[in-house]
């Protein structure tokens, strides 16, 4: 399997010396949405990737921004997701690193992310780690191109 990984993607999750060990193959390709994809689901199926305080920042500053690639995920067919470094409950209660300078409260956060979820069908994955973040991600695109390759 060849996961893409977009090219302003600033963290990747994935080191691009493709890993004997994972079988899998790294590249860089600039996509039009989202971080993650492979070969298969390019156009179909994305990933976007994000760090709690990417995510909060995406929420209250970056938020047009973000409205603009889910209509363009929308408008082409891709199925966009969101994979969070972290869980829901640091996440909300602010105990990753980092969370306690934010100001917002926990439930205009919920309400963002339940509007959102909502009004966009949107799929918000939490995760334990950005190394659960690596490897639930990983497992999803496995996942979905065994649906691609099933529906032909």
């Amino acid at each position: 399997m060849t996961i893409y990984i977009d090219t302003r993607e600033q963290r990747p999750l994935f080191n691009l010396s493709n890993g004997k060990a994972s079988k899998n193959f790294f590249a860089k390709k600039t996509l039009n949405v989202g971080d993650y994809t492979t070969e298969l689901l390019l156009g179909k199926f994305h990933i976007e990737r994000k760090s709690p305080g990417d995510l909060y920042g995406t929420l209250l500053s970056g938020h047009t921004r973000f409205r603009k690639e889910i209509f363009r995920a929308r408008d082409r067919g891709i199925t966009l997701v969101i994979y969070i470094e972290c869980t829901a409950k640091k996440f909300y209660a602010k105990t990753w690193d980092g969370g306690r300078y934010y100001k917002f409260q926990s439930e205009t956060i919920k309400k963002c992310i339940a509007t959102m979820t909502k009004k966009y069908d949107l799929e918000f994955n939490w995760c334990t780690s950005r190394a659960a973040a690596k490897k639930d991600v990983q497992e999803r695109l496995k996942a979905e191109e065994r649906k691609v390759k099933k529906s032909r």
